[in-house]
């Protein structure tokens, strides 16, 4: 699923997880439930396992590589405007929770 942003930016998301990226956001949520502070963390997170490719922009027009590692993607997620990381945060959230992409095709 690709997630438009301003300026011909865009973060495409993956569809499925595999098993270590899919326990590390269930650490991330058990984390939020037993430390409410933790809840962006828990979008950082969102965004950094979900995102599969990137064309972001750096405040100086550059383009931002996306690190394969996720810890990596974390202070680059973090300097990122919040407005950004809550939209591509909610439709990774919607992906987790099974909700399908309303922009979809329907199958024929």
């Amino acid at each position: 699923m690709r997630v438009e942003l301003p300026d011909g930016q865009w973060v495409d998301l993956r569809e499925e997880l595999t098993h270590g990226q899919f326990k590390r956001l269930m650490r991330a949520q058990i984390r939020r439930e037993t430390e409410p502070e933790a809840g962006p963390d828990v979008l950082t997170e969102f965004v950094a396992v979900y995102a599969s490719a990137w064309l972001v922009r750096a405040p100086d027009g550059s383009n931002i590589d996306l690190p394969a590692d996720l810890d990596a993607r974390l202070a680059i997620i973090d300097a990122m405007p919040a407005t950004v990381v809550a939209t591509v945060a909610d439709k990774a959230i919607d992906i987790w929770r099974g909700r399908p992409d309303p922009n979809a095709s329907a199958a024929s």
